[in-house]
């Protein structure tokens, strides 16, 4: 699959960017072919690049993608592989929660702290709510 010319500008675009677009639109692949940019283009490893998504089932496509992508078009060493498989390529609460682990005491939180799952954080929630 190609990418048209807007995907393209994207995908290659030599800052950040954030992709807004419908279903269906091609959004993972583009992200995918961006990915494996920073691999070829700005020879940086897995471990330096990041790659965030709002759904679980989004970064699991996502990952998928640009492994297959890789495997492709890059030659697989078993550095690579290990590097793609610890990559953060996952969602933003993920990351959020990967920050707060490595960097807790900058933080100020404790050193065990825990991400409250959905449940768990209705729970707590409704009981600081009671509580005012």
């Amino acid at each position: 699959m190609s990418l048209t010319p807007e995907q393209q500008t994207a995908a290659h675009a030599p800052c950040s960017v954030v992709i807004t677009a419908g279903a269906g639109t091609g959004k993972t692949h583009m992200l995918a072919e961006r990915y494996l940019y920073y691999l070829q283009q700005r020879n940086l490893s897995p471990l330096e690049v990041v790659a965030v998504t709002f759904t679980e089932k989004a970064a699991i496509e996502l990952r998928s993608r640009i492994r297959a992508l890789v495997s492709q078009r890059l030659p697989l060493g078993f550095d690579l592989l290990a590097e793609l498989e610890a990559a953060q390529i996952s969602t933003i609460h993920a990351l959020s929660a990967r920050i707060c682990q490595e960097h807790w005491q900058l933080l100020d939180l404790p050193a065990d702290f825990q991400v409250l799952d959905s449940l768990e954080g209705q729970i707590w929630l409704e009981e600081g709510l009671n509580f005012l």
